[in-house]
């Protein structure tokens, strides 16, 4: 690439002619060169040049001579090149850029880009002097602001500290400040200014559930709503015999059963002439209580042996003047039937022990029973109560081995099919029943069997809204059902029936029905 450098120079002309050194000019403005493109002058040494236009050949090189001034097309990181020189002692780049800043750019400096390779002019301040907050780089080591006395206020609508992830402290403006995933706050002892909180708004209300107390409305601090403390019941005291008291639902923690229960496994074992013994009426485990009473010998107090009668009887000497004394329940006081001087000898029985009832059971009583003071119970264990309230009977739940029965025979099936194909078995139940198990045995084994549906409804007459309980039908003459029902139970005030599905064998003469049930 040809550049053409175009310059005035001054000749300095040694002349003997001529007092001073003539000037070299063209013949016309604008005309005129010195030297070629491909002929170049080595070096010219020139004071001052006026000129236009100076245009530097596109160099891919870089000075080396002190004062040295070359247009690099080649630096690096720089896009097209570069006005660079030589100062003796390194290379110096002339700084440029391909724009001009304007009147209203105040305060603004050169940056380089590195995506264009060119330097811009880019803004030193955000507003009034302050670097932006999403322009400040994250710290490189320890360091501190000192605001001094002056007072700094973050204007923000969302202000948050944390580890850049779900967890932080926001601050929303309000101002308000709410603790995101495990962020919290720990406050330095006597680090609450109490009149601070004296000031603050108590609008949260403390709110309990049973069996916890003491709720109370406006002891928080923040806006109004509920802080509920609660204590989840959900173990059960499970008792068995014969402890009762038995509940449900009324012990902190998990739903499981904490059972209560005493071991009755001791046996009270008596020897004759005592009687009485009884097996498993004492807690702890299996083992034997005896009570006994010795035979006399000439060593030992004890009962008198039958054999020994003939020996003893009529043999006593000495004046009988001591008195059998009994108290209650014992009876038989007797005076002077023991030998010896006037006296007192007297039985009875330590009654200590209470005989304690729960309703419907009556009765109640202290101090009956022998032995320590302790609380003998007699309860009644019934799943379901009665209750005789308002003219209303409810039946208890069937206890063991109480079963119930309709039974009816049907006399000539065939013919009772002719006259009506519904046999009334109830018609009016006093209370709701659940059928458990339903036997049909007929007269003999007929070539079609019977085709029987046992169903309730709300009257026998109209038979309104009738509803299976199951099918009933016969095989080899017999049917025995005890589950696969399809509605067993049964309110009250529902009539229940045997329904005809087709006309039933002539063979048969007699059917036996067995429906067996129990009050819920």
């Amino acid at each position: 690439m040809r550049k053409k450098l175009v310059v005035i120079l001054v000749l300095l002309m040694i002349s003997a002619a001529y007092a001073a050194t003539r000037s070299l000019v063209p013949r016309a403005d604008g005309e005129g060169g010195l030297g070629t493109s491909s002929k170049n002058w080595l070096e010219a040494y020139i004071d001052t040049i006026f000129t236009d236009v100076v245009t530097f050949t596109d160099n891919n090189a870089s000075p080396d001579a002190v004062g040295e001034l070359i247009y690099d097309n080649t630096v690096a990181g720089i896009d097209d090149g570069w006005f660079c020189w030589y100062d003796d002692d390194e290379i110096k780049y002339l700084v440029d850029t391909n724009t001009l800043p304007t009147d209203s750019e105040d305060d603004y400096h050169l940056a380089y880009d590195k995506d264009t390779d060119k330097l811009y002019w880019k803004a030193d301040a955000d507003s009034g002097g302050a670097t932006a907050w999403d322009n400040i780089t994250n710290p490189d080591a320890n360091d501190e602001i000192d605001f001094g006395s002056y007072v700094i206020e973050l204007n923000v609508a969302n202000f948050q500290i944390g580890d850049g992830g779900a967890n932080y402290v926001d601050f929303d403006g309000t101002p308000t400040v709410t603790f995101a995933g495990n962020a919290d706050i720990d406050l330095p002892e006597n680090s609450v200014d109490l009149a601070d909180l004296a000031a603050a708004a108590y609008a949260k209300d403390l709110v309990t559930t049973a069996p916890i107390t003491g709720a109370a409305d406006n002891i928080f601090v923040g806006a109004d709503s509920d802080v509920t403390v609660a204590l989840t019941l959900l173990k059960d005291i499970v008792t068995t015999a014969p402890i009762t008291g038995g509940e449900d639902d009324v012990l902190p923690g998990a739903d499981a059963d904490l059972t209560i229960a005493i071991t009755l496994a001791k046996d009270l074992v008596t020897t004759a002439p005592l009687t009485g013994g009884t097996d498993n009426i004492f807690p702890g485990a299996d083992a034997d209580i005896t009570v006994a009473i010795p035979v006399a010998t000439t060593d030992a107090n004890g009962y008198l042996d039958q054999d020994d009668w003939d020996t003893f009887n009529g043999k006593m000497a000495g004046t009988l003047l001591k008195d059998l004394v009994t108290t209650a329940p014992i009876t038989g006081g007797t005076d002077n039937i023991f030998p010896g001087a006037d006296a007192d000898i007297t039985v009875a029985l330590t009654l200590l022990k209470d005989l304690v009832t729960t309703a419907p059971v009556t009765g109640a009583a202290d101090d009956i029973f022998p032995g320590a003071d302790a609380d003998i119970t007699v309860a009644l264990d019934f799943t379901a109560a009665w209750d005789f309230s308002g003219a209303t009977l409810t039946m208890p739940s069937r206890t063991a081995n109480d079963d119930r029965y309709f039974a009816f025979n049907a006399w000539n099936p065939n013919a009772l099919y002719d006259t009506d194909t519904q046999i009334c078995i109830e018609p009016n139940l006093p209370a709701a029943i659940t059928i458990t198990e339903v036997t049909i045995t007929c007269d003999a084994d007929p070539t079609t069997e019977l085709d029987w549906d046992l169903k309730w409804a709300d009257a026998f007459i109209g038979l309104g809204n009738a509803a299976l309980i199951v099918a009933i039908d016969t095989t080899s003459g017999t049917t025995n059902i005890s589950s696969g029902f399809d509605d067993a139970t049964v309110v009250a005030g529902k009539c229940i029936y045997v329904e005809f599905g087709a006309d039933p064998d002539s063979n048969i003469k007699q059917a036996m029905v067995k429906i067996k049930y129990d009050y819920d």
